[in-house]
């Protein structure tokens, strides 16, 4: 798994071997909710994975749970810190960004569930 520089531990982790992608859901604590950052991370790690692997296993770090959702909490904390306008158009930017990500428009993919936690993905071009 790929290093961190700063204290704080990545929310998303990414590995290659052997021509095989593995993505690791990071946020234990908050079982793995995807926060707007979460989100970001998992939108450049898939585009990562599609470009260097044909084959991509996404799984999480804990064994309890896969991911909750979304995180509500960082919403509200959205909410919060700035106008409902922004806020909006910010979260609505995130989640149409990550609904026409390339490596999940351009290619054909196929999903299959290993084991809870996790499941593999295949990119086809």
């Amino acid at each position: 798994m790929q290093a961190q520089l700063s204290s704080q531990e990545p929310n998303i982790l990414f590995e290659l071997k052997s021509g095989c992608s593995k993505i690791c859901l990071n946020r234990g604590k908050k079982q793995n909710a995807l926060s707007t950052g979460m989100h970001v991370d998992l939108i450049k790690t898939l585009d990562r994975a599609a470009e260097s692997s044909r084959l991509c296993i996404l799984k999480s770090t804990t064994k309890k749970v896969f991911c909750a959702g979304g995180d509500l909490k960082n919403l509200l904390d959205c909410f919060k810190e700035n106008s409902v306008d922004s806020a909006c158009k910010m979260f609505l930017k995130i989640m149409y960004k990550f609904k026409t990500t390339k490596s999940l428009t351009k290619n054909s993919i196929y999903v299959c569930f290993l084991s809870l936690p996790e499941l593999a993905i295949s990119f086809q071009n």
